[in-house]
This record gives structure tokens, sequence and C-alpha cells, in this order.
């Protein structure tokens, strides 16, 4: 269900708080348009990339890279995983990040740093 509800941030997206996305490799990412040299979300633990065939989606969902990029969209900050949004917003171009608000922001988006899994 759509929303009147406005984005907490002018640089909000509203994927990491309900999408996770894998690449080839079976890395975590935050999303398919995340700059592919930053966008991997790490195991503090081993400082290697979360595998979609080796972890939880728990251990992920709100790990440390999950939680700040949370808070940065929270607080109105461009993500550096997410500058390709940002600069195609910057050249005039309707980004993929404009599109997932406009699709995905409902009033069941929860807006925290960490959120419990709910997978439906």
């Amino acid at each position: 269900m759509k929303t009147d509800k406005p984005l907490p941030s002018k640089t909000f997206c509203a994927l990491p708080f309900m999408h996770v996305a894998t690449n080839a490799a079976g890395s975590f990412r935050v999303c398919c348009n995340s700059n592919p040299n930053t966008n991997q979300i790490m195991n503090p633990e081993t400082d290697k990339p979360f595998k979609i065939y080796k972890h939880d989606l728990e251990e992920v969902w709100n790990s440390p890279t999950y939680t700040k990029i949370r808070q940065q969209f929270i607080d109105g900050e461009k993500p550096e995983m997410c500058v390709r949004c940002f600069r195609e917003e910057d050249a005039g171009i309707r980004s993929p990040r404009a599109g997932f608000n406009e699709k995905w922001w409902t009033d069941d988006v929860k807006v925290e740093t960490e959120i419990p899994v709910d997978v439906r």
C-alpha cells in the first residue's frame, strides 16, 4: 500500500530497509545498482564478504554494513556504495533509487538501523 508519508531524508533509499541482493559469486550486496567496488556486505569477523551459501540472512541483515548504510540514509548522507544513483541524479537522469522509492516506499517499511528479519 502506497503512502503519502514523506521520505525520512532527501537522500533516502527504501531498499536497505526491505531488500537484499546477491551477485553471481554469491556475495550479499545492498542492491543491483550499487557500486561493484564497494557494495559487498562484509563479515566483520573475517573482513570478507558474507556469502549466500555460507551465512544466514539473520547475520547479514543487521550486520555493521547494513546498519551503517541505513543510518546514513536516515541522516541524509550519500553512502559510498550508492554513488551510481547519486551520479545519475546529478546528471539529471532518473535513478533507480528514485524508482525504488516510488515503488517500494510504503507504511510497511520500518525505518530503523536494526530491523527484524521478516521474510514472507
